[in-house]
């Protein structure tokens, strides 16, 4: 098994009710395109979340769950894995199959159920199932 050198990023925490920093080490070595690219799959997968939740509330799909404040963490734990990665997601970590490249339209098609979705329509809503992400 080859093992891979990490470079580690330093954290922080905050304490009290004041919200003090104990230790200010900010190493965040990220590239500007990395962040720019987590950013748009985070509004993304919030935009999504609002148009598929109006549309369960609209009766037009029979459930869903949304990831409201849970979008860093997927985005962010995705990023941070190698495309070749296992990734078994739950129902609320769209987010993650959103980075490893799952299209809109597959989100979509999988919540409606039709004829276009990768299960042809046999799962419930929102519990996606991709072999190639």
């Amino acid at each position: 098994m080859k093992h891979r050198i990490h470079t580690y990023i330093n954290c922080f925490k905050l304490n009290g009710s004041e919200r003090c920093l104990t230790k200010r080490c900010f190493n965040f070595k990220l590239d500007k395109e990395i962040v720019i690219k987590m950013y748009k799959k985070m509004t993304t997968l919030n935009t999504m979340d609002r148009i598929l939740y109006e549309s369960q509330r609209q009766g037009r799909i029979s459930f869903y769950m949304t990831n409201y404040g849970e979008e860093g963490t997927h985005i962010g734990s995705a990023a941070a894995l190698d495309d070749s990665d296992l990734v078994f997601g739950q129902y609320r970590e769209a987010g993650v199959l959103m980075w490893r490249g799952l299209a809109l339209d597959q989100f979509m098609n999988q919540c409606y159920g039709n004829c276009e979705d990768l299960t042809k329509g046999r799962q419930m809503p929102v519990h996606y199932g991709v072999k190639k992400t």
